[in-house]
């Protein structure tokens, strides 16, 4: 019964998932040319500057496109670089805060 139910239950987590991946996607449109502080938590993708970092206003941890060189701890301005909730992309872009990066 357990083999049966597994599958169901993957299938549910998934669109949770991308529920909420969604609404995010909805709100950020809603709140263009806004900018968020933002910390550095760790690299996704080095090579491609993709980096998860925290936004605390938010309480959310996203993928953003960080500046070369950034290290975990580092402080961050966020802001939208593109969003279209209906082709499900969301990307995010970060300088230092400060406006160096």
């Amino acid at each position: 019964m357990l083999d049966q139910l597994d599958p169901v239950l993957r299938q549910t987590v998934q669109i949770a998932r991308d529920d909420q991946r969604h609404w995010q996607q909805v709100w950020f449109e809603r709140h263009p040319g806004r900018s968020w502080s933002a910390l550095f938590l760790r690299w996704l993708r080095q090579q491609d500057c993709l980096a998860l970092v925290h936004l605390d206003e938010l309480a959310m941890d996203l993928a953003a496109t960080v500046p070369e060189g950034c290290e975990p701890g580092d402080s961050l301005e966020v802001r939208v670089g593109e969003v279209d909730s209906l082709a499900d992309r969301l990307r995010l872009q970060a300088v230092r805060s400060g406006g160096q990066g």
